[in-house]
């Protein structure tokens, strides 16, 4: 873990909070260390409960997830 005095560490679980906490600091930030993304897709729809085995084949269907990089910098512009 990062323990340094000028270096501020926000933990996250999802995608989607990493996407709200990187758009939300931004502002205030002098500098950022943006890598690989999270994941490029995510579920189109997701299941509260077990779905059940129907046939031989099932198809997930994926949407893009936000670009967390792209949004901040557009931010920029």
């Amino acid at each position: 873990k990062t323990n340094h005095p000028n270096i501020r560490r926000i933990d996250v679980e999802s995608a989607e909070e990493m996407y709200a906490a990187a758009i939300q600091e931004y502002p205030q930030t002098d500098i950022g260390i943006l890598c690989a993304a999270v994941a490029d897709f995510t579920l189109n729809i997701i299941s509260d409960k077990k779905i059940k085995r129907e046939g031989d084949a099932f198809t997930l269907q994926l949407k893009p997830k936000r670009e967390v990089a792209k949004d901040i910098v557009d931010k920029l512009i």
